[in-house]
């Protein structure tokens, strides 16, 4: 096969054209001039969204990188980030950081996804009369913060902006405004319209810009509304210069058709399938939860969507994942593809089978827009000619990250000294740095990159220092200073034991709340029926197990648990009298997971009660540091039975290691000079009067502590009114901050 071999100088010259010039493609199935459909390269894009599990990235990463395309090229692929997901919170000292930056620097694109996987749109009725879905559409300052949150996370991790490229907006759903944010923090390309739904593979368009009227006032085809199968809105109007990338359907592979017709028909009742078109939305959570695909049927799907769209246009094929998945059982949403490993199967050999096809090539997004606008015909391609342009120059190390902070005194008893691993940023992704330690080397060592103790160590309220320094080769240096603790459990109270100690939390309010608690020295099963409000005049109901501690839990560093759950579940912290009573707590998604990590951070506040009202804590830490606290975990579906599974529970941290204590606020929280206060609740919205002009995140609690309302909104110096459409009647807690202000107060939403 004829390659067309570019030097490396005209590489960067190449790249440089390809960033400067703007580029206007009009959406069509065929390829750009000269290519023609019997010799364009045929581009597959994996992108995975979310990312949220450390472990799973890398195991992608690595999966990717394991093999090449059929010419012997390196195979690329996407990932599109969140960063402030529960449990992924990228500014802290975590591997999942590093886990990104590793793939950034195998070559592999890091996207955007939003920092919480909000709704662009959020899922509404459908006006039968009018076909437009009355879901709550997110403000464009909210979707910008959102997203340039992201960016500046991405760039504190080691990725230049010039190389944050694409966006996928969460489940799919947009609006004009999305499309507008993305214009104006400047991305290279979106991949979120399903443009295939009225297609087949084989038939799918190619990339286009948002820029060509069809004549009707539509910028992109098929799709070209904030809409996807749940209904039709309003247009996208016109972005010069933001190119889209297409999302695809899977094409089921003939042999598995009446199966997934019987699937359907079992979940919808009285629904005719006999003309099912035989395609699903890509991605795989659709796959293995829609249509109930296995192992070998999922490999199938994905080749047969290949193979077609091979021997049709040749149109990229995108492959929705979530890397995640892979590393979760989650058997109750995925019957036939119930555990890890069927999952990783799956996605390797497909990555096998598609690698040996002839012009096929796995890419990352913004390769396939830049080849968009150079385009070559599959004899010539060479997919380092469309890779991002290189940073030249020689460049030192910006800074160092440690992906542990803490060693569990318990890991010495199995001789295990190690602390974590040392990564030096540099925007140069090939320059190798070699570590020493400058000051602390009685207590550590370093091993490649691995920094650890050098014996075992006693719990210390002081932590031990160690200050390392990263040499790059022939380049500069940079030195920063690590403060490491060893941990114990707290007490022999907090190992936790999972047989005894837990006894119910669940209200009296006659509305079906009703708990189940089996403890063993191995398992904690909980069998949790929440309450379902009768009325909107009915209070909310609340249940859940709770273990209260005998001593304060100041100086709790981390709550690690392993758990399986069919629903999403609450952790909380808190403590109940009659003269004060307030809560944390922090949501957890239904699967199975091991090792959870839980910093007190993660929690947020959900409500406070009582008459001492000097008494409430100001912050999560403060509130570690009553005796008597309780945790608790609670289920936050009404109306449906949680089955909560922990396999292990553990309190690692400091016993009264002095931490950083802020002053105790009363029932409603410090706001210095009124910079916030609530003015009224009126039908469907509060009024929220801000002293500076700004984003703010508004967020609303059950008492139970169900998240019942979170929003970043960009509120004006004045008077604000928000929506509070959809939300239920009754008590809530309102939480408000921004711009160094806050409040936490009870509300009755009316």
């Amino acid at each position: 096969m004829k390659k067309l071999v570019l030097t490396a100088t005209t590489i960067l010259a190449f790249a440089t054209i390809l960033s400067a010039q703007t580029v206007s493609k009009q959406a069509s199935k065929e390829p750009p001039a000269p290519v023609t459909t019997s010799n364009a390269p045929l581009f597959i894009v994996l992108g995975s969204d979310d990312n949220t599990r450390a472990d799973a990235f890398k195991w992608m990463n690595n999966a990717i990188n394991a093999g090449t395309n059929k010419d012997g090229s390196k195979r690329y692929m996407s990932f599109y980030v969140n960063t402030d997901q529960t449990g992924a919170i990228w500014d802290k000292n975590n591997d999942l950081v590093d886990a990104a930056y590793q793939a950034y620097k195998a070559g592999h694109e890091i996207g955007n996804h939003t920092s919480t996987h909000l709704y662009s749109v959020k899922y509404g009725t459908i006006n039968k009369a009018t076909g437009k879905d009355d879901g709550e559409r997110a403000s464009l300052p909210t979707l910008k913060a959102e997203i340039q949150r992201v960016q500046d996370i991405l760039f504190a991790a080691g990725i230049p902006r010039e190389h944050q490229n694409g966006f996928r907006t969460p489940y799919l759903r947009y609006s004009d405004s999305t499309f507008t944010a993305m214009q104006e923090v400047g991305f290279l390309y979106d991949c979120s319209v399903n443009a295939a739904t009225d297609n087949e593979a084989g038939t799918n368009y190619y990339p286009y810009t948002l820029s060509f009227d069809d004549g009707n006032g539509n910028f992109s085809p098929d799709n070209s509304a904030d809409r996807n199968d749940w209904g039709k809105t309003s247009k996208i109007g016109k972005h010069e210069g933001l190119w889209e990338l297409p999302c695809v359907r899977f094409a089921i592979a003939p042999q598995d058709i009446d199966y997934v017709k019987g699937v359907l028909q079992r979940k919808n009742p009285g629904e005719d399938y006999e003309d099912y078109s035989g395609y699903v939305t890509g991605l795989d959570y659709n796959m293995w939860n829609e249509i109930e695909l296995d192992e070998d049927q999922t490999v199938r799907s994905w080749m047969e969507t290949v193979n077609r769209s091979l021997a049709g246009n040749r149109a990229p094929v995108t492959i929705g994942i979530h890397s995640q998945y892979y590393f979760q059982a989650a058997a109750s949403s995925y019957p036939k593809m119930d555990t890890p490993e069927k999952k990783q199967r799956a996605f390797t050999r497909f990555l096998t089978e598609a690698s040996n096809l002839d012009n096929v090539w796995f890419v990352s997004g913004d390769m396939v827009i830049r080849w968009m606008q150079n385009p070559v015909s599959a004899d010539q391609f060479d997919p380092e000619n469309y890779r991002r342009p290189a940073i030249v120059g020689t460049h030192n190390p910006t800074k160092i990250r440690l992906s542990n902070y803490s060693v569990s005194i318990e890991n010495f008893k199995n001789n295990d000294f190690k602390v974590g691993e040392l990564t030096a940023v540099n925007l140069d992704v090939n320059a190798q740095h070699t570590y020493s330690i400058l000051e602390g080397e009685d207590n550590f060592e370093i091993d490649g990159n691995i920094l650890k103790f050098k014996t075992a160590k006693p719990v210390s309220n002081s932590g031990y220092e160690v200050l390392i320094k990263a040499q790059a080769q022939g380049a500069g240096s940079v030195e920063q200073d690590f403060k490491i603790w060893v941990d114990e459990h707290f007490d022999t109270d907090s190992s936790i034991s999972l047989q005894t100690g837990w006894g119910k939390s669940v209200d009296n309010y006659g509305l079906g709340s009703e708990i189940t608690i089996t403890g063993s020295a191995e398992k904690l099963k909980l069998d949790i029926k929440l309450g379902k409000k009768n009325t909107d005049n009915d209070p909310w109901p609340y249940a859940g197990a709770e273990k209260k501690f005998t001593n304060a839990l100041t100086g709790l560093e981390k709550i690690i648990v392993s758990y399986t759950s069919n629903r999403d579940i609450n952790v909380g912290i808190g403590y109940w009298s009659a003269q004060v009573a307030f809560g944390y707590a922090v949501t957890l998604p239904k699967g199975t997971y091991t090792d959870v990590e839980i910093t007190p951070d993660l929690f947020s506040p959900t409500y406070t009660e009582g008459t001492a009202v000097n008494r409430y804590p100001g912050s999560i830490q403060d509130a570690l540091n009553f005796r008597g606290t309780s945790v608790s975990f609670n289920a936050i579906d009404y109306g449906e039975m949680t089955n909560l599974e922990i396999t292990s529970l553990r309190f690692l941290g400091i016993p009264n290691k002095a931490v950083p204590q802020k002053t105790s606020i009363s029932k409603v929280a410090p706001n210095a000079r009124g910079a916030i206060t609530l003015s009224g609740v009126s039908a469907g919205k509060l009024n929220l009067n801000v002293a500076k002009a700004g984003v703010y995140d508004v967020e609303i609690f059950a008492v139970n502590g169900k998240r019942l309302f979170s929003q970043k909104l960009n509120l004006n110096s004045g008077k604000n009114s928000v929506s509070l459409k959809g939300l239920a009647k009754g008590v809530g807690i309102l939480r408000v901050s921004g711009l160094n202000a806050n409040i936490e107060q009870k509300l009755m939403i009316k």
